[in-house]
C-alpha cells in the first residue's frame, strides 16, 4: 500500500512528475517493488524499493532524505569491505581498507557473488536520483557510497566473493574497517566554497563551490568575494579566468545572476518560467568593470540546481570553453519541497512543488550542460592524485590545439 501510496503523491505533487519518465513506467516500478514485498521483507529492502520508485521521475531535489539516513540502515558487518572507485565503466579497488585478504589494490573487478559487475551497477544506477537520470551524477554519487550501494544491491550477504580481472581464483572478502563516504583525494577543496588562486601573470581560477548564499542569510558574504575578486583581476589584467564550480550543488538565483553579471557583455533575462517570481522578464545590466577576457569554465556531475541555471547560461551566450564531464542539471530545474510520510511504514520524503527554468531555449532538457571538451580523470590519474581536468584546462590555455 505504501509503495503505491508513495507514485500516487509524486505523481500528484511534483510539477513534472512524468517529464523524463511517463507515468505507466513509474507505475510499472511500483508493480514490480509490490511482487517483491513477502512476510520476510526487512525495513532497509523496502526503503531501498522506494529508492528505485523516486528516482524514476529524474529529479534531484526529490528524495527519501539526507543519504546518510538511508545508509544508516545497512549493517556495519554487511557492508561493502573495500573502496571501489567505477571510471569509464569499470570498477576498481582503490583502497583494500586494511582488509585482510591478499587483495591487490588497482585491480578491475569483474564480478561479485557471481553477478556481473555491469549488471550490478545497472541496478544501482536505477537506485540514485539525479536530474533527468544524468549518469554522470550517478557516477559522483556511487563513488563516494559505493560501500552502502553495492551491499543494498547484493543484499547485504554476511561476505563478498570477488572475481578481479587477469587474477585467478576467488577472493572472500569480509570484516570492513571503513565504510566511506568517501572523498575524491585528488581535487584541492576550497576550503571556504569560493577562493581566487592567480596561477600566473595572465591566468586565475575562481573557485565557486557553492551558491548558497542567500538575501535573508549571508548573500553579503558572496558579493563582497565576488567584488573583490574582480576587482583584483582588474587590477592585476588578468587575460585568462578559469571558473571552477565543481562540486557546486546550487544555491540562491541571486548569487548565479550576481556573478553573470561580471561574465556577461550585453543585458540578460535569467528565467523563462519560475513558480514562485511574477517578473520572470526582468532584465539584467552587466558590471562596469565585468571581466573582458578569455573564460575557462570546469563542470562535473555533482554541478545541480542553480548551478545549472548558471551554467546553461554560460552555455547558451557561449562566454567560455567549458571542460569536464557532463554537468549535474541544466536549464530545467524543480526544487522547493514537500515534507511527506507513508501511511504504514512512516518513511519520511521530500517531493519537489516547484518550477524555475533559466534562459536557455536552444539546449536540450534531457540532458546535463555538456562541455566543449570532455576530459575525464583516468584511474592512472587517481593513484597519481592528479586534478587531470585542471591541468587539462591549463594547457588548453596555453595551446587552444591541445
Amino acid at each position: 500500500d505504501d509503495l503505491a501510496q508513495l507514485a500516487d503523491v509524486l505523481l500528484a505533487v511534483h510539477p513534472a512528475a512524468t517529464k523524463f519518465s511517463s507515468k505507466e513506467e513509474i507505475l510499472a516500478i511500483v508493480a514490480a517493488k509490490q511482487a517483491l514485498i513477502t512476510d520476510s521483507t526487512i525495513y532497509a529492502e523496502f526503503l531501498w524499493h522506494c529508492q528505485e520508485i523516486i528516482a524514476s521521475i529524474g529529479c534531484s531535489h526529490t528524495s527519501s532524505g539526507s543519504f546518510y539516513q538511508t545508509s544508516a540502515f545497512v549493517p556495519l558487518d554487511r557492508r561493502f569491505p573495500v573502496q571501489t572507485r567505477w571510471v569509464k565503466n569499470e570498477l576498481y579497488i582503490v583502497d583494500d581498507l586494511k582488509n585482510e585478504n591478499d587483495i591487490v589494490v588497482g585491480s578491475q573487478i569483474e564480478s561479485i557473488n557471481g553477478v556481473e559487475v555491469s549488471k550490478i551497477m545497472d541496478d544501482i544506477y536505477n537506485h540514485i536520483t539525479t536530474q533527468a537520470g544524468i549518469e554522470s551524477t550517478k557516477n559522483r554519487f556511487f563513488n563516494k557510497w559505493s560501500s552502502t550501494l553495492l551491499a543494498f544491491s547484493l543484499g547485504m550477504p554476511k561476505s563478498y566473493q570477488l572475481k578481479l580481472k587477469n587474477h585467478d581464483g576467488i577472493y572472500t572478502l569480509n570484516n570492513p574497517k571503513r565504510f566511506g563516504p568517501f572523498s575524491d583525494p585528488t581535487i584541492e577543496l576550497c576550503q571556504n566554497d569560493l577562493c581566487l588562486e592567480i596561477i600566473d601573470t595572465t591566468t586565475a581560477r575562481l573557485t565557486v563551490s557553492s551558491f548558497v548564499y542567500y538575501k535573508w542569510n549571508n548573500y553579503d558574504v558572496f558579493t563582497q568575494f565576488i567584488d573583490s575578486s574582480f576587482a583584483e583581476l582588474n587590477r592585476l589584467d588578468i587575460q585568462n579566468l578559469i571558473v571552477d564550480v565543481r562540486f557546486n550543488g546550487g544555491g540562491a538565483p541571486e548569487s548565479s545572476i550576481y556573478l553573470l553579471r561580471y561574465l556577461m557583455d550585453h543585458p540578460f533575462e535569467y528565467y523563462s518560467q519560475v513558480t514562485w517570481v511574477e517578473d520572470t522578464k526582468k532584465v539584467y545590466s552587466p558590471f562596469a568593470n565585468r571581466f573582458d577576457g578569455k573564460l575557462y569554465f570546469i563542470i562535473d556531475g555533482w554541478g545541480e540546481s542553480t548551478t545549472g541555471h548558471f551554467m546553461a547560461m554560460v552555455k547558451e551566450h557561449e562566454l567560455g570553453i567549458i571542460v569536464g564531464e557532463e554537468l549535474g542539471s541544466n536549464q530545467f530545474c524543480t526544487a522547493g519541497r514537500k515534507i511527506c510520510r507513508l501511511d504504514n511504514t512512516r518513511l519520511e520524503y521530500y517531493v519537489a512543488n516547484n518550477k524555475a527554468v533559466s534562459v536557455a531555449p536552444s539546449l536540450p532538457e534531457n540532458r546535463g550542460i555538456l562541455p566543449d571538451f570532455e576530459y575525464i580523470q583516468s584511474i592512472g590519474d587517481y593513484f597519481e592524485r592528479k586534478d587531470a581536468v585542471l591541468l587539462y584546462t591549463l594547457r588548453l590555455i596555453k595551446d587552444p590545439k591541445c
